[in-house]
Parts: C-alpha cells; sequence; structure tokens
C-alpha cells in the first residue's frame, strides 16, 4: 500500500524542480509585479524601502534603479 502523503509531496516536489530551470528567466511576472508594487507604493527616489519577505529580491532591485 502506497503512503498519499508521501506521493503529494513528490509530486510536488516535482514541479518546483522543475519550475526551478526557469525560474530567473521566466516569464515577466517578477519584473512586472515588482514594478506595479513600486509604482502603487509611490516609491521617490532618496526614500529607504524594507523588502521583506517578498521572495526574491525582485521589487528591491526595480526599486533601486527608480
Amino acid at each position: 500500500m502506497s503512503d498519499p502523503g508521501a506521493e503529494r509531496k513528490a509530486q510536488v516536489s516535482s514541479q518546483f524542480n522543475n519550475a526551478a530551470a526557469d525560474y530567473e528567466s521566466g516569464p515577466g511576472c517578477f519584473s512586472y509585479f515588482g514594478r506595479r508594487l513600486v509604482e502603487a507604493a509611490d516609491v521617490q527616489r532618496g526614500q529607504c524601502v524594507l523588502d521583506v519577505a517578498t521572495g526574491r529580491g525582485a521589487v528591491c532591485f526595480l526599486s533601486r534603479s527608480r
């Protein structure tokens, strides 16, 4: 008898492993949503922004280039 929990873990792990190869260069969702967030927050040059638990830092990089 197989363990459904272990099978589900293996499936999810496989999906994340497959996505990892294109994580940085995949569709521009990180830059798109990061740009939208920076615009909505109205971050101005010279302001300090704390990027906490927002993933890989795409928003932080966008705010620095603004």
